[in-house]
């Protein structure tokens, strides 16, 4: 864990704090793709526990990528990483809304699969932000890596509670 996280560790909240202090100093939070959907995506959406890792839960949709970088910069390392759900851009539809404040976020080509000892546990997908609305929009050094889990199990849901429907995206800034 690098020292400047130590230090501006002070004004993070008490669980931040003790987390921080049982890390050896020069860790860093780097999962793999597998090791993101398996070990922590996964239990996620199943409801179980989880490892100790430097994921918050944040809807980035409700952030431009400068404010969200920005407010937690105490784990800035080059990458933060979120767990946000999954917005429909309908009700009725799987397909997705990608509008954030101040602009949104495209996809760059096609998912890719995960993979766990050559079995599909996941897929993902690199994203740009853009600045502004389509067709006036400008593309920035904000890239987000978005993946979803394939194998999980979400337990069963109430009629009142919204689909369980969760990944884990990976915000980067590009230099």
């Amino acid at each position: 864990m690098p020292n400047r996280w130590r230090a501006r560790a002070t004004e993070a909240d008490p669980e931040i704090l003790d987390f921080l202090s049982k890390i050896p100093a020069g860790w860093r939070f780097a999962p793999t793709d597998e090791e993101l959907v398996f070990l922590y995506l996964k239990p996620k959406i199943e409801l179980q526990p989880l490892p100790m890792h430097m994921i918050m839960d944040v809807n980035i949709y409700n952030h431009h990528p400068e404010t969200l970088s920005a407010e937690y910069e105490k784990f800035n390392d080059g990458e933060w990483y979120f767990f946000t759900p999954r917005d429909k851009k309908y009700p009725k539809t799987y397909r997705p809304n990608r509008k954030a404040i101040g602009g949104f976020w495209k996809a760059s080509g096609k998912y890719a699969g995960v993979y766990l000892d050559g079995r599909e546990i996941g897929k993902k997908r690199l994203m740009v932000f853009y600045n502004g609305n389509h067709p006036n929009s400008k593309k920035t050094d904000w890239l987000m890596k978005e993946y979803c889990c394939t194998v999980a199990t979400p337990p069963p849901r109430q009629e009142t509670d919204q689909e369980n429907d969760m990944q884990v995206r990976v915000l980067i800034k590009k230099m």
